[in-house]
């Protein structure tokens, strides 16, 4: 049983039977889809490391570490700077 009985394609387009054709120009509601974006991060000014959880980090000249907290900007790092510390940073790189 037709449910588009008073469709527009009715007697008019050959593709039209009983549903709606592929060449219709009324718009069915098609069911969501899920879309995978692809963000790129945006790092504060500076950052050229960061650890397992995205966390902006910075190294300097001097080889002081600071990490970036919303509210306040960089704050220098007093904490140990071992092996395990440096396996834990990864090192941002920038395409341009």
């Amino acid at each position: 049983m037709c449910n588009l009985t008073n469709h527009p394609c009715l007697g008019k387009c050959t593709d039209f039977n009983e549903d709606q054709c592929s060449t219709c120009l009324i718009k069915q509601d098609t069911p969501l889809q899920n879309v995978e974006l692809q963000i790129e991060k945006v790092w504060p000014l500076g950052t050229n490391y960061t650890d397992s959880e995205e966390a902006p980090w910075k190294r300097d000249d001097q080889n002081n570490w600071w990490f970036w907290q919303e509210k306040f900007g960089w704050t220098r790092y007093v904490g140990p700077v071992n092996q395990a510390f440096l396996d834990s940073r990864f090192e941002v790189v920038t395409i341009q």
